[in-house]
């Protein structure tokens, strides 16, 4: 026969529920930041090739200038990518 739930498997199940739908939440959020960081690389690509890239790259400014830029979008790609579905963890094993 059925059993029902215990106040503390009731309490752990709404904990539960809530984490997905954190995450969820999460990961569309991450690929909304991914997205806009894409974007942006791309429709002001041409003025960086004219303004920056054509001027000398190893001058401070340039290097901050790269770092800042590119270091963030990979942040944000690798950062996207992890806490995708389609990044397996050891922990999504078990």
């Amino acid at each position: 026969m059925f059993k029902p739930a215990s106040p503390e498997q009731a309490m752990l199940r709404q904990q539960f529920l809530e984490s997905k739908e954190t995450t969820a939440w999460l990961r569309f959020s991450m690929a909304g930041c991914a997205t806009i960081a894409v974007y942006d690389t791309i429709i002001t690509l041409s003025d960086e090739i004219e303004l920056v890239w054509k001027r000398n790259l190893w001058t401070f400014p340039a290097l901050l200038y790269f770092g800042n830029r590119y270091v963030t979008l990979a942040t944000v790609l690798l950062t996207s990518y992890t806490v995708s579905p389609f990044h397996s963890s050891s922990s999504d094993a078990v």
